[in-house]
């Protein structure tokens, strides 16, 4: 899926085009995003982008409110949850960056720097790889999430989730040890924030780190 900022981006020249010039994230056009799934007869593969020694730019999926594909609105990497093959961006002693959020929810994503610079906005993933390998990796987190449901009761509702969320975004999960509410947290469109209490709830508590 493809979607282009304006005519002459889609054949960009290096010279006078702003977006095939851009260094960061939220300075892309355009968008397209890369959609892994599994067919009836044929499973899922792997997903693995190499640059190669030359420049990779992806910009995040741009569709407009009430398009049916909105719903993939700054995704750059979706990957079904039925998919458990291993998702793979290579920096390849080249320079590349991707806007918006990959999501591989029932797989690993592996990050490789391999020599050159690899710039990665929001990853989603089951479990990470990541290795510099003489390359520089930084995740830059330009996008933020409209929704967050957490299913799993915490202390306290985790800042990083928090910090996730994109203005105008809500989240939603239970909180308490024995005695446990489920809080509504909306971030409003000038990043202040506002809880609600929307009652007694029960759910398993959250486990390791996160809970803290």
């Amino acid at each position: 899926m493809v979607t282009i900022g304006t005519p002459s981006d889609a054949t960009p020249v290096v010279g006078n085009s702003a977006c095939a010039q851009a260094t960061t994230p939220e300075t892309l056009c355009g968008g397209v995003m890369f959609y892994n799934s599994k067919l009836p007869t044929s499973a899922g593969g792997p997903f693995i982008l190499n640059s190669n020694a030359a420049t990779m730019k992806l910009a995040s999926f741009d569709v407009a409110a009430g398009d049916p594909n909105h719903i993939y609105q700054d995704i750059v990497i979706f990957q079904d949850r039925t998919v458990t093959e291993s998702v793979t961006l290579n920096g390849s002693t080249s320079f590349t960056v991707v806007e918006g959020i990959v999501y591989v929810p029932a797989a690993q994503i592996k990050l490789n720097g391999n020599g050159g610079t690899l710039i990665v906005d929001q990853v989603i993933a089951n479990t990470y790889d990541i290795k510099g390998n003489g390359g520089t990796i930084k995740v830059l987190r330009g996008k933020g999430v409209d929704a967050i449901i957490v299913a799993a009761a915490a202390d306290e509702v985790p800042q990083p989730l928090i910090d996730q969320l994109a203005p105008g975004g809500r989240l939603v999960m239970p909180v308490g040890r024995f005695f446990q509410e489920l809080i509504l947290v909306e971030k409003s469109l000038d990043g202040k924030i506002r809880r609600k209490n929307l009652g007694g709830v029960a759910f398993v508590p959250m486990t390791g780190e996160a809970r803290q």
